[in-house]
């Protein structure tokens, strides 16, 4: 177990990361109620989120890409990783369930587990395996036991589960992909480029039908749902999953994901829309203790540090 106080820090930050994209379920639902399209949530999501990053490099960073094989990398990283990701999740979240989309979101681990390994970025571990199994058992076991909704394959909400899939399977290949450029430059400055390179077509796409939501729509109370999307499940989970990435291996990162449901069932209960029964009790223990296992493994090769703020 790496003792370094910045890999408790790492650790801390991926659980913040586990609660703003936990609170997304509840926040985002209630905007596309209101009638306004996904993506041109999507369009103002990346818009300030790519003004924001680019003018935080160009006063406080500056740094530039020294190679250029690996703006490829770069372009890459941010299909997955922002233009997939982004669009299929909200997309895919306005058209099925709450349930439905939290099982399903609880692949991703798996796919960064075998992404990794195809791919070469780590190697195959029985732990991290174990430790897989054990946290996917005891989110599956969480999300179903909390929830009067049921799990159902098919039927009209198939379309958006496909979505959720899509969104699960484009950020597993994102965290890997994107990890050898985080072990090389600042975090802002791979931030920086992913949403230029990906927010590209988001934003395109979300034009038309931003131009067409009628202004009174922006209450108060959706302008801080968005808010909230932009600040704390993008600009802070981006932010920290990559400064996170530094000083642990991919399969680590994507292993929190399992945090999710936890943070669901319990704000599910404090917001009097479900409970915390004793049969949670042991579906947490198990997710806590895949998190453990995989967590704690040390990276398959040593991580250099590049200067950060």
């Amino acid at each position: 177990m790496n003792k370094h106080p910045t890999a408790l820090l790492a650790h801390l930050a991926l659980a913040a990361v586990a609660l703003f994209y936990g609170l997304n379920y509840f926040v985002l639902k209630p905007v596309f109620a209101t009638g306004i399209n996904s993506f041109a949530v999507l369009a103002i999501r990346c818009t300030i989120t790519a003004a924001f990053f680019w003018a935080y490099h160009a006063l406080f960073v500056r740094e530039r890409v020294r190679e250029r094989r690996d703006y490829g990398r770069l372009l890459l990283a941010a299909i997955f990783g922002v233009t997939i990701n982004q669009t299929f999740f909200l997309w895919g979240l306005s058209l099925t369930s709450r349930v439905n989309s939290a099982v399903l979101m609880i692949l991703t681990p798996v796919f960064v587990f075998l992404a990794a390994w195809i791919l070469r970025e780590e190697r195959f571990s029985l732990r991290t395996l174990s430790g897989l199994i054990l946290s996917f058992v005891g989110a599956l076991g969480l999300i179903l036991s909390g929830s009067e909704q049921t799990f159902q394959v098919g039927g009209a909400t198939i379309s958006g589960d496909l979505m959720i899939m899509v969104n699960a399977a484009s950020y597993g290949l994102y965290l890997v992909f994107v990890r050898p450029l985080v072990l090389k430059y600042n975090t802002f400055t791979i931030i920086k480029w992913l949403f230029l390179f990906g927010s590209i077509p988001n934003i395109l796409i979300g034009i038309l039908p931003l131009s067409q939501v009628p202004i009174e729509i922006f209450s108060g109370e959706v302008i801080l749902r968005i808010g909230f999307l932009i600040v704390f499940a993008t600009i802070g989970a981006y932010w920290l999953n990559a400064w996170a990435m530094k000083r642990l291996p991919s399969s680590a990162v994507g292993i929190y994901i399992y945090a999710q449901p936890v943070f669901v069932t319990l704000l599910s209960a404090g917001l009097g829309m479900g409970e915390v029964t004793w049969l949670s009790i042991p579906f947490i223990f198990l997710i806590f203790a895949g998190v453990w296992m995989v967590s704690m493994r040390k990276p398959d090769q040593p991580i250099r540090q590049s200067k950060e703020l």
